[in-house]
C-alpha cells in the first residue's frame, strides 16, 4: 500500500482494539458472585485486606481509624516495606507469593475511585486485567508494525485480540496479564535496540559521557530494565526476560557490520555494550524495589519456595523431601 494510505491500517487497527474490548469487557460480572477461580478468590481476598491509606495519628491502625482522620500514603510510609499497608505479609497473607504491582494498582484505583466494597471489588478489578490485555494489543502493534510493516502488525493484533486465552484470561483478576503487559514494554524497547542509530555530534573526551547519557542504545536499555523490573513485580519469572537485552545488543553488533560503508569498533562496541547491560541492569532492580514491597531476596526466594512446599509434602517422605531441597533451615516446613 502507498505510504500516504498506510493511516487505512491505523484505521483498522482501531477497529480491532474496539472488537478485542468489547470480547474483554463484557461479562465481567460472571460466577454470579460465586468464587470459582481459585487463584482470583485468593487475591481478591487480599486486595480487599490493603490500605493506601494511613491514619493521621501513626499510634492508630487505618482500620480503626475514622475516614476524615486518613491520608495518602507518604513514600516514606509506602518504601518502609515492614509496616506498610500495601505489603500482604504485614496483612495477615505470610503465604503470598504473587507479584505486588498489580495489587498496588488496583488498590489505589479502588480507593480512588470509592469502589472498597468488599462485594464488588473482585468485578473491579477484573477491568484492569482486560485493561492491560488492550494496552498488550497495542503495544504488540507497535512491535510488529516497526520490524514488518502496519499490515503485518494488523494481523498480529488481530490473532491476538481473537486469542480465546487471552479473553478467558482477561476475564479473570490475577497477576499474569499485568505481567505480560510489563514484558510486551520491554519487549518494544529491547526491538528498538538493533535499529537504533548512533548520535551526530562533538566526539571529544569531554563530552563521552554526556554522548553516552543521550545515546538511544543507553536509553532504550534504562526503558527495558525500567519494564522488566515492573514485569518482575507481577510475576517474578518475568526475570528470565532479562536475558532478551544482550540478544538485541549483539544484532545491533552484526546488523550495523553487514551495513555497508558502516564501520564499527569491536572493543568500543563492547564498553558501550556493557555499559548498556549494566545500566539495564541496576535499572531493573531499582524499578523492581520502587513497584514491589518485598524488602529482600529473602522474601523473592521465599515466595519461590512455597509454590514447591506443597508438591513436597504429598511425598511420602514429604518433611524430610522439604527439608533438605531448603537446606537454609528447617522452620519453613
Amino acid at each position: 500500500m502507498n505510504e500516504k494510505r498506510m493511516w487505512l491500517y491505523d484505521l483498522l487497527f482501531i477497529l480491532v482494539l474496539l472488537m478485542a474490548g468489547y470480547l474483554r469487557l463484557t461479562g465481567v460480572n460472571w460466577g454470579e458472585g460465586f468464587h470459582q477461580h481459585p487463584d482470583e478468590l485468593f487475591l481478591t481476598s487480599v486486595l480487599d485486606n490493603l490500605r493506601a491509606h494511613a491514619c493521621n495519628d501513626p499510634t492508630i491502625p487505618v482500620d480503626a481509624c475514622l475516614a476524615d482522620q486518613t491520608h495518602w500514603m507518604s513514600l516514606a510510609q509506602y518504601f518502609n516495606t515492614s509496616t506498610s499497608t500495601l505489603n500482604p505479609y504485614n496483612r495477615g497473607q505470610s503465604f503470598f507469593v504473587y507479584g505486588n504491582l498489580p495489587m498496588t494498582i488496583v488498590r489505589y484505583a479502588i480507593e480512588l475511585s470509592g469502589n472498597e466494597d468488599i462485594g464488588k471489588s473482585k468485578f473491579f478489578a477484573r477491568q484492569f486485567s482486560a485493561l492491560a490485555d488492550l494496552f498488550t494489543i497495542f503495544i504488540l502493534y507497535l512491535i510488529v508494525s516497526n520490524l514488518y510493516g502496519r499490515r503485518i502488525g494488523l494481523l498480529a493484533s488481530a490473532f491476538s485480540a481473537l486469542t480465546v486465552m487471552q479473553i478467558q484470561q482477561s476475564h479473570f483478576f490475577t497477576t499474569d496479564l499485568f505481567a505480560n503487559l510489563f514484558m510486551f514494554l520491554a519487549l518494544l524497547f529491547a526491538c528498538a535496540i538493533p535499529y537504533a542509530r548512533d548520535p551526530q555530534g562533538d566526539e571529544s573526551s569531554s563530552n563521552q559521557v554526556w554522548r553516552v547519557l543521550q545515546h538511544p542504545l543507553f536509553l532504550f536499555s534504562i526503558g527495558f530494565g525500567i519494564t522488566l523490573g515492573m514485569a518482575m513485580a507481577s510475576k517474578i519469572n518475568a526475570a528470565a526476560l532479562a536475558i532478551v537485552l544482550p540478544g538485541a545488543l549483539l544484532l545491533r553488533y552484526f546488523f550495523y557490520k553487514q551495513e555497508q560503508g558502516q564501520q564499527i569498533q569491536r572493543d568500543a562496541f563492547i564498553k558501550f555494550a556493557f555499559i548498556a547491560l549494566v545500566a539495564g541492569g541496576v535499572t531493573a532492580l531499582i524499578s523492581f524495589r520502587v513497584v514491589s514491597h518485598v524488602k529482600t531476596w529473602h522474601g523473592i526466594y521465599n515466595g519461590r519456595a512455597a509454590r514447591i512446599y506443597i508438591p513436597l509434602r504429598t511425598l511420602r517422605y514429604g518433611d524430610w523431601a522439604c527439608r533438605w531441597a531448603f537446606w537454609h533451615g528447617p522452620d519453613f516446613c
